[in-house]
């Protein structure tokens, strides 16, 4: 059977394992996250409940007029220096 790792990162900093949420990171308590194949961890995901949920769909919704307006250039540009 073919192996299946989980590349690693060059720089541990990229992998932030939070949600954006408004601009700010959240997500305190979270879950472990792991292969299924191989049962290795391969990192955690923040877990949510019904408020934060809400918080995100809000800011998404009062943000999106914004995205919607931009040119596909400016939203690449954004894309690229988050």
């Amino acid at each position: 059977m073919a192996s299946h790792a989980i590349p690693r990162l060059e720089r541990d900093d990229l992998l932030i394992q939070a949600a954006l949420v408004d601009g700010r990171w959240v997500g305190a308590a979270s879950i472990a996250v792991v292969n299924p194949a191989t049962e290795a961890p391969m990192g955690r995901v923040p877990n949510l409940g019904t408020a934060e949920t809400r918080l995100a769909v809000a800011a998404a919704f009062a943000t999106q007029p914004l995205w919607r307006a931009a040119s596909a250039y400016e939203r690449a540009d954004a894309l690229r220096r988050w």
